[in-house]
């Protein structure tokens, strides 16, 4: 099926579809139509299309008229969440479709009632506003006519005034044109019995464009504004009344949070979940933009929704809930690298695919990561003043224990390395020694790369002032051993080798 041309791009002046009042909006998952995988997309649906993104991060939108939406499908034995929007029309051509998933089967159902009851609504709006042609012969033989001309063809005598039955031929989908405007008037005869040359009717204006235009810019020329820019515009419009009717919440939730007070770090890592959701509800996030420029919201009349005392508290607010996010996303991220890099070894392990020294590959890599992780978080240019900040938002606590946590957790990258190393050493002392010197070059190499994870978590951790463990020192001793033995028995193969040839 090929896209319907005219719905797709930035919406030129003058081009169709106009935008309408947004219902939904969110991010999809769409299937590709030549690869059959799925994307994620930015939709949007308001009263008269569905829309979305051309491409992740595009400015361009794809639109379909929600009048030529034939259903809202889900597919037998796909997931609950996966429904197909189907569109055929004028606009769309014989038959389109959108696969989509959502985030969860409620979404999902969201989404397909929204789609079906604006499909309705419009559907309804644009049988009542359309005139009813009541001289068959007259529309039988016209061209389709504009949606001026066909609202201008209530009023025309050739519809008559009494209403009456629309027969299957007559008008174009039951429209009645205009009659064509009366002839100009003669002109007036000269002197000469002559007439006067008729003098030329200009042209008319071109319509005026459609798409609204921005603020002026610096060159006090109008912005001209795409689809996405659009949208955005929309969406805010919706997010400031959310925000205006949940101004009595909005307040009553700063004000508990610039009196909160936090007994230990667990309970401010708690809090600020718990926050996180609220503000979220009431369309407030705490990651978003300050909240006391966001709450800046005009009136029609003039003046502000929120006065300069609610600002102001927006701002002590907005202080506080900042900081506890800046330590609640840091203080997880160094307990979550802990964790990971325990479970690491077992996790590589269980993979088939990994040879053994691509998985000493991984563990060493995973110290590097851990370190940097560790340093960006504690040792920054920023660190000292960020934990001012925590202090001075009354968070209990430093972000210190985390990173003491990280670094006792890395010699479990040391440990998984060796145990890698051990167990190709074991395997080598079990070969007959007519065997031996064919693997103990693999030995020997799985040993350094064993080794060099040791030597460099050794340095690591000394740097970081971070004591090394004895098991790590004394592993590093064995892998030494280890790699003397496994040489040993290469340079042995290689006199062999020799004495054969000679």
């Amino acid at each position: 099926l090929k896209s319907p041309a005219s719905n797709m791009g930035e919406l030129s002046a003058g081009g169709d579809p106009a935008f309408g009042e947004p219902i939904i909006s969110g991010r999809l998952r769409k299937k590709g139509g030549l690869t059959g995988l799925y994307y994620e997309r930015y939709f949007v649906l308001d009263d008269t299309t569905l829309q979305y993104e051309s491409a992740a991060g595009s400015r361009q939108m794809k639109s379909f008229l929600l009048h030529e939406l034939e259903d809202v499908l889900r597919i037998p034995g796909k997931q609950e969440n996966e429904i197909v929007f189907v569109f055929a029309g004028e606009h769309t051509g014989p038959v389109w479709k959108i696969q989509v998933r959502a985030r969860s089967s409620e979404s999902a159902r969201e989404w397909a009632l929204g789609a079906l009851e604006a499909r309705d609504r419009l559907r309804a709006k644009r049988s009542l506003s359309t005139p009813m042609c009541m001289d068959a012969n007259t529309c039988a033989n016209s061209p389709p006519a504009s949606p001026t001309a066909r609202a201008a063809a209530s009023s025309s005598a050739s519809c008559g005034t009494d209403p009456q039955p629309i027969s299957a031929g007559s008008g174009v989908d039951g429209y009645c044109p205009p009659p064509p405007p009366p002839p100009p008037p003669l002109p007036p005869a000269s002197a000469g019995g002559a007439a006067a040359p008729t003098p030329r009717t200009p042209a008319p204006p071109p319509p005026p464009s459609r798409q609204p235009a921005g603020p002026p810019d610096a060159s006090q020329r109008p912005q001209v504004l795409t689809p996405a820019e659009l949208m955005k515009r929309h969406l805010r419009k919706k997010a400031n009344l959310k925000l205006v009717e949940a101004r009595e919440d909005l307040l009553a939730a700063m004000e508990s949070l610039a009196a909160a007070q936090w007994g230990d770090v667990e309970t401010a890592l708690d809090a600020y979940d718990t926050l996180a959701r609220q503000m979220d509800d009431l369309g407030l996030p705490v990651e978003g933009e300050a909240w006391a420029e966001r709450l800046v919201i005009s009136k029609k009349g003039g003046g502000s929704h929120f006065n300069d005392e609610d600002l102001a508290l927006a701002s002590r607010a907005h202080a506080r809930a900042s900081a506890l996010y800046d330590f609640a996303i840091r203080a997880r991220q160094l307990r979550q690298r802990a964790a990971n890099v325990t479970a690491l070894s077992a996790a590589l392990e269980a993979n088939p695919s990994l040879s053994r020294d691509k998985r000493i590959a991984r563990l060493h890599e995973a110290v590097h990561a851990a370190v940097k992780l560790y340093r960006e978080t504690l040792e920054a240019g920023a660190a000292d003043a960020d934990q001012r900040r925590f202090d001075e938002a009354g968070i209990p606590g430093a972000l210190q224990p985390f990173g003491d946590q990280l670094l006792a957790a890395l010699p479990a990258l040391a440990h998984g390395a060796y145990a890698i190393a051990a167990d190709e050493l074991s395997s080598l002392r079990r070969e007959a020694p007519s065997s031996q010197r064919f693997r103990a070059s693999r030995v020997a190499t799985i040993a350094r790369q064993a080794l060099a994870v040791h030597i460099d978590l050794c340095a690591q951790l000394e740097h970081l002032k971070h004591a090394t463990p004895d098991a790590v020192s004394q592993e590093q001793a064995e892998l030494e051993n280890a790699i003397t033995e496994a040489d040993a028995l290469v340079g042995d193969h290689e006199e062999a080798e020799l004495d054969d040839t000679v």
